[in-house]
């Protein structure tokens, strides 16, 4: 069978569509053969079909053959259909572009669940082939970097002091102010509530 299948790669090119048509019918279901080196071969073919005809039913036939192979219980046949079916050659790197050509060129009645599942795939690997993608987002290792903490301060006189307040309470803001001066200068690293005894104004809505 590997033979028969290296053989048929080398000479399908220069059948005629109705034989390559009958040769692809005659061995879709190697796709699911015990032999993984069976399975990478018929993929192979399959593959080649996809790319180079032109004819719909071909092009459907080995579609529906490659997305049996995103599910090979093999990861690294899994893994080779995958890159083929994310390649530039076939996809482009548009993100719109990009989805609207996988639900259109690669849906397959039979195949849907499977295709639902390749999208994200699909669209992450478009972010794994742009420039920035291997370049660190830190200089170093997290774990020998020093972290120094940060006062949050959740006073909602601070979060609406020019929103929220009354138009009339100029004093208010001078107040808030140095009420977390004092706090700041109390509290270091650390998160304190906001004290309501101290709120002389209710927020306007």
């Amino acid at each position: 069978q590997k033979i028969s299948l290296q053989i048929l790669g080398n000479v399908i090119e220069s059948m005629d569509s109705d034989l390559v048509k009958e040769y692809l019918e005659f061995i879709k279901n190697l796709v699911f053969h015990r032999d993984s080196d069976v399975r990478k071969l018929t993929l192979s073919i399959f593959s080649k079909q996809y790319t180079n005809t032109k004819d719909k039913s071909i092009k459907m036939l080995s579609l529906s053959s490659l997305m049996s192979g995103l599910n090979d219980k093999d990861p690294l046949i899994q893994q080779s259909t995958t890159d083929f079916l994310t390649s530039s050659d076939l996809l482009p790197r548009d993100s719109f572009d990009h989805i609207k050509e996988l639900l259109t060129s690669f849906h397959h009645p039979d195949h849907e669940n499977t295709l639902v599942s390749h999208i994200p795939v699909s669209l992450l690997s478009t972010c794994s082939k742009t420039p920035g993608y291997t370049k660190q987002i830190f200089s170093d290792p997290l774990d020998q970097c020093k972290f120094q903490e940060q006062f949050v301060n959740t006073s909602w006189r601070q979060q609406h002091v020019t929103t929220m307040l009354p138009m009339f309470a100029d004093t208010l803001t001078s107040q808030t102010q140095t009420t977390l001066a004092s706090q700041g200068s109390q509290m270091t690293g650390g998160v304190r509530a906001t004290q309501l005894s101290s709120l002389e104004f209710a927020p306007t809505q």
